[in-house]
């Protein structure tokens, strides 16, 4: 099973996941909105990622983060094509560790333009008691 948890604030979060790609290759795929009340968030949170620092994949129970996120989906959803495409760069571990910085930026930027905040992390208590609920 994927789920990827992303911020559904994020133009540029929203439009990259590549969902059809996913699924087409790899069955269906949980999409997570970060800033949702879905309990399910809870675990990454409890498990110290810090969604405002970055997406994550979670493929069958292994967890991608940030730029290892990047990188993965960008390999499971590359192209049989011959043109390169930006996945075909962004699969290399190296290159989305140095871009992954200014795509952090770029998200900030379109967060405040767009009068979004940032992510916060939920009270584990209430968000324990939400579950439970």
């Amino acid at each position: 099973m994927i789920t990827l948890v992303y911020d559904g604030a994020c133009p540029f979060c929203s439009s990259y996941i590549g969902k059809q790609r996913l699924e087409a290759a790899y069955g269906p795929v949980i999409l997570l909105d970060a800033r949702s009340q879905d309990p399910r968030l809870i675990t990454y949170w409890q498990q110290g990622y810090l969604l405002d620092e970055g997406m994550i994949l979670d493929h069958d129970g292994v967890i991608y983060f940030g730029a290892e996120a990047l990188a993965r989906i960008a390999f499971m959803t590359q192209s049989e094509r011959r043109v390169p495409g930006i996945n075909q760069f962004l699969q290399h571990r190296t290159v989305s560790k140095l871009l992954y910085p200014l795509f952090k930026r770029m998200r900030k930027m379109a967060l405040y333009f767009n009068g979004a905040g940032p992510l916060r992390q939920p009270p584990i208590t209430d968000a324990i008691k939400h579950k439970a609920g």
